[in-house]
């Protein structure tokens, strides 16, 4: 996928909570559209939430509201496609605000894209086989999902994105069926490896392949600077 060179500026935000990125994806996507701001990738951490799509059943929750409220999972019904995901630590959350009028105006090929960066990271830097499968959005490892991906588009501005399992809690996964999906699993970087692998190891090296496969040059940026383009 090789589109006219553009920018794209990424920040690595840590931890942060789901409300406060929310935010900070509309104040982009708002300045995005305004052309006050180049193309912007966000990479974090969310403390543990599971969130509800556009196409979402609540039925694939499994776990009581109590039950979630004890192991402090917060709940969010949001607007992006997709079913019920589970987000927490242990996972490197992307989320690109790009305006697809620089990428061919074709959001499955944008999916595609995301897809096929995650799959050249986990090949090139680990060695791990991974594949996209037609009918089934994310990356897979056999039959074991390690990446998934739900987007919201507007004015052809991007938001929301992908959530990569470097190595989260497993256990929270059993609270749900990841993304409606009854008869696949889930798996992890550091459980394909058998070693533990952090998520500020892997923010540092996926922006190379977001670039590669979006035809992109990548600036890193601090939150300030971020900030200081959105007022």
């Amino acid at each position: 996928m090789k589109f006219p060179d553009v920018r794209c500026n990424f920040v690595r935000l840590g931890r942060m909570s789901y409300e406060d990125a929310l935010e900070l994806q509309r104040d982009i996507a708002e300045a995005r559209i305004d052309n006050r701001i180049e193309d912007t990738l966000l990479l974090l951490e969310h403390p543990p939430v599971i969130t509800i799509g556009r196409s979402g059943n609540s039925k694939n929750i499994l776990a009581s509201r109590e039950i979630l409220e004890k192991e402090g999972i917060r709940l969010y019904t949001v607007d992006r496609g997709g079913d019920v995901t589970y987000h927490g630590p242990g996972q490197l959350i992307g989320y690109p605000i790009i305006d697809l009028a620089n990428h061919g105006k074709d959001i499955h090929l944008y999916l595609y894209g995301i897809e096929k960066s995650i799959v050249a990271l986990l090949k090139r830097e680990y060695a791990v086989q991974t594949e996209i499968v037609q009918g089934y959005v994310g990356v897979w490892h056999s039959t074991e999902k390690i990446a998934a991906i739900g987007v919201t588009v507007k004015s052809w501005i991007t938001t929301h994105g992908f959530a990569l399992n470097v190595d989260p809690d497993m256990n929270h996964f059993a609270m749900i069926h990841p993304c409606g999906i009854r008869d696949k699993g889930v798996t992890s970087l550091s459980r394909i490896l058998d070693r533990k692998v952090t998520v500020d190891e892997v923010a540092k090296k996926y922006p190379k392949y977001f670039g590669e496969t979006f035809g992109v040059e990548m600036n890193e940026i601090t939150l300030e600077e971020l900030t200081g383009c959105l007022h």
